[in-house]
């Protein structure tokens, strides 16, 4: 399962920023997982789930929104997205002209927001 992988990847940069941040706990993790990234959103939830015990993810909830896959066609200038079977898998042809399309959006995981509790660095007590 590569998600398990890639989720590695997805919290070491959550923490790097969630240590830039002095964060005692990360609470949330908003996810935008893009429909040609060919990642299961269901096994990253698992990983998640399975990496999180023991660090600032412990508890913490993990929300995924799956971006739709924008194509552009320099030939013709096709914009926009494609039907679910035409987007399945490369290469991707434009519905117009034929040629084959460039990614603009929808192919890759990117960390969209991140909820941390902060320790003051006045008191000992923590808020959100």
């Amino acid at each position: 399962m590569h998600e398990y992988g890639l989720m590695e990847d997805v919290l070491a940069r959550a923490t790097e920023e969630a240590r830039r941040q002095n964060a005692e706990a990360v609470t949330r993790v908003r996810l935008d997982v893009g429909q040609l990234s060919a990642v299961s959103t269901e096994a990253l939830t698992i990983a998640f789930q399975a990496l999180s015990g023991g660090t600032f993810f412990q508890g913490a909830t993990l929300d995924i929104a799956e971006i739709p896959g924008v194509f552009r066609c320099d030939a013709c200038g096709f914009r926009g997205p494609l039907g679910e079977d035409e987007a399945a898998s490369p290469p991707w042809v434009c519905p117009d002209c034929g040629s084959l399309l460039a990614v603009l959006e929808g192919k890759g995981i990117v960390i969209r927001e991140m909820a941390v509790r902060c320790r003051h660095p006045d008191s000992q007590t923590a808020s959100e």
